[in-house]
Formats: C-alpha cells, structure tokens, sequence
C-alpha cells in the first residue's frame, strides 16, 4: 500500500513538500544493523534511525526477531526502511 503524506506548518499545507511511503507486510527471517530480510526473500536497507513500534508505541530494536511479524514503512524513492511495525 503506497500513502501519500502532506506536511502542514501552523495549521498551513507546507509548500512542495509531500512524502510517500509504501508499506510491505512479512516475516522476518534475519535482521542485520543495516538491513532486514523476511521469509519470502524480499530485503530491505534500514535507515540509521530506523524507528520500532509495538503496538503503536516506541520500541526497542531487539523486539524485531525472526520470525516476528512486521510492517516495514519503506521511502519508495531509496526503498530504506523508516519504520518497522511489530505486530
């Protein structure tokens, strides 16, 4: 699923600026400090700052592991993960 963000200033729409996601759901099967690789083979680059939630609340990066069911949010444009969703 791609979502398409604008970003508002003081209530304003923010000129030009508009940031795309896209959303891959799997399993993960290995998990490295730059990059996550689930069980269908797909794998991804993780940003540095790559953000873990649980349960829609911030969580600690050692919850991601194989075999944990997650959402990666990937920027399309550098195909880096920005987040990792838990479920």
């Amino acid at each position: 699923m791609d979502i398409s963000v604008e970003f508002s200033v003081d209530g304003k729409i923010a000129d030009g600026v508009t940031v795309y996601v896209r959303e891959e759901r799997g399993i993960v099967r290995e998990l490295w400090p730059t990059a996550i690789a689930l069980e269908d083979g797909r794998s991804f680059q993780l940003l540095p700052t790559v953000r873990v939630l649980i349960s829609g609340r911030l969580g600690e990066r050692e919850a991601v592991q194989p075999g944990s069911s997650v959402i990666v949010r990937i920027n399309p444009v550098t195909r880096e993960v920005t987040e990792i969703l838990v479920l």
